[in-house]
């Protein structure tokens, strides 16, 4: 697979919408992790739901990619820090200081983006 800029960025975006479904993909022992999932979509349960025909156009060379990324220091980094950030987030009650976790969960692909990308606010 091409390594450009817009893939790694839609990787890196599937990893966080779903921390199983890479892991899954590419062959790894999952582990459940204890935060909060802002949806039931992101729970380790929906892994399951990929259909065969899916998984079947997936080639070994796609594999190899998404892995290699999956553990390079880069997604590494963003992966261990959405974490952390969705941990805290499961006891945390204040709102601003929930407001100020979940913008900065959704500025940790920033660096993926590809400089063309236009960001848009979410608020």
């Amino acid at each position: 697979m091409k390594d450009d800029a817009g893939a790694r960025y839609a990787l890196a975006d599937l990893m966080l919408s779903n921390l199983y479904m890479i892991p899954h993909l590419i062959g790894l022992d999952i582990q459940k992790y204890d935060m909060w999932h802002s949806s039931n979509l992101e729970d380790i349960d929906y892994v399951e739901y990929i259909p065969e025909e899916i998984r079947e156009c997936i080639q070994p060379s796609e594999i190899e990619w998404m892995s290699g990324l999956y553990h390079s220091f880069e997604f590494r980094r963003i992966r261990e820090r959405y974490i952390a950030i969705f941990q805290a987030l499961q006891h945390t009650k204040e709102i601003e200081k929930r407001k100020r976790l979940l913008n900065e969960s959704r500025s940790l692909l920033d660096s993926l983006a590809p400089p063309d990308a236009v960001q848009s606010d979410p608020e």
